[in-house]
């Protein structure tokens, strides 16, 4: 059995040998039924360097928010010069929603101030 790394090689045709307790002595290879002596390490040392983990400031970064309205009619929407198609009103309010998948177009809402008009549209 020959030792590379953390890993154990059957001697007889180079197969990774499966991983044993540390009292069995012999490890039989699982493709040429080779008996191997149990040559893996007891014991494994693991050095992590601080500056190879994230630090509190960048976790305390990486939070998601999410914008909720106010349950006020016409928060967070902008005014446009658009006819409402139901009333011809000049004037009409959007917003912006992303409701499929991030690869895909965002969806426009679309608001008449005048008779309350509501309808979609996809980017």
């Amino acid at each position: 059995m020959s030792v590379s790394g953390s890993l154990c090689f059957c001697s007889a045709c180079g197969n990774l040998l499966d991983r044993v307790r540390p009292n069995v002595t012999s490890i039989t290879c699982t493709i040429c039924q080779t008996p191997n002596e149990n040559n893996w390490p007891k014991t494994q040392t693991v050095m992590i360097q601080q500056s190879a983990l994230p630090s509190s400031s960048l976790r305390k970064k990486k939070h998601s928010f999410v914008k909720s309205g106010d349950g006020k009619e016409g928060a967070g929407e902008a005014l446009m010069q658009e006819a409402c198609p139901k009333c011809e009103h000049p004037e009409m309010y959007y917003s912006e929603v992303q409701m499929r998948s991030a690869d895909e177009g965002s969806t426009i809402r679309y608001r008449c101030p005048k008779c309350g008009h509501k309808f979609n549209a996809n980017n």
